[in-house]
């Protein structure tokens, strides 16, 4: 919902699980996203995900450790922290903060230094 006035301002997020939490985060904090459900390629791997993630055209899901996400540089992805993780809601069905049922734990992007406003 956050830039469905303007595409073109969307930053997509590849989710290979979960994708209704992934939804109402983005709800919850007016986050930009266009979400891009990835399945498996044609031999059944990830690889496509991979490379589009070790490209950083992506905000993307990470399980931890995944050492696949390394670029060419030896460079890892940064870590997009989301809020302590409230069980209570999250029972309820409510996903605002962190996760704690599921290993995808962190939303990640390689471009994230240069636009985070906090320096």
């Amino acid at each position: 919902p956050g830039c469905r006035a303007e595409p073109a301002a969307c930053v997509p997020l590849m989710a290979r699980h979960r994708v209704e939490a992934a939804m109402q985060l983005a709800a919850f904090y007016s986050w930009p996203l266009a979400l891009v459900l990835v399945a498996p390629g044609p031999s059944g791997d990830y690889a496509d995900f991979y490379a589009a993630a070790r490209a950083g055209r992506f905000l993307f899901q990470l399980r931890m450790p995944d050492d696949t996400l390394v670029d060419a540089r030896g460079r890892l992805p940064v870590l997009l922290q989301l809020p302590r993780a409230d069980p209570v809601q999250q029972a309820a069905g409510v996903y605002k903060t962190g996760f704690t049922d599921f290993d995808v734990r962190y939303y990640i992007w390689r471009q994230l230094p240069p636009v985070d406003a906090r320096g």
